[in-house]
């Protein structure tokens, strides 16, 4: 019984990572190649303006909780291991952080900054032909660095079984 609530944190915070890790994995392999191909480039900007700023909208929400249940289950494990965290863990627990918070950069840029008239540069020349108000900004360093964290959320997670 005493294992119930760390366990619903622990969920809740995996649930909303892997929403927002695989929303962003769907804008960028599935909508973005779609809208580029089928759609025409005007009506292709307004959707994928449409559909980010929406997304940002639930991503804002998911930052929250990732925050909030991940100084949860911080302090649960600490609980679990006897009131201390080891250096191994507090090293991999930074880690994890900087690429969080380089993400909440990336995002909080796109809400105060990013619009459809100014989208993000080209990532590569195979997408300088592209219309660029198909791309969703940062999409690759959000899959890249979302992946990194996930990583890190395995190690630790075995670093006290």
């Amino acid at each position: 019984m005493t294992e119930i609530i760390p366990s619903l944190n622990h969920w809740v915070h995996l649930m909303s990572a892997i929403i927002w890790i695989g929303g962003a994995m769907f804008l960028g392999m599935a909508v973005t190649p779609i809208l580029k191909k089928h759609v025409d480039p005007d009506l292709a900007g307004r959707l994928a303006a449409g559909m980010y700023k929406k997304y940002q909208r639930i991503v804002g929400i998911l930052f929250m909780v990732i925050l909030v249940t991940g100084g949860i289950n911080v302090h649960f494990v600490r609980i679990r291991l006897g009131g201390e965290l080891d250096q191994i863990y507090i090293s991999v627990l930074s880690l994890k952080l900087v690429f969080v918070i380089i993400l909440l950069t990336l995002f909080l840029y796109t809400v105060l900054f990013w619009s459809p008239a100014t989208p993000d540069k080209p990532a590569s020349e195979e997408e300088e032909n592209d219309p660029p108000d198909t791309r969703f900004p940062f999409q690759r360093m959000t899959v890249f660095m979302g992946m990194l964290i996930v990583l890190m959320a395995a190690i630790l997670k075995h670093l006290h079984l």
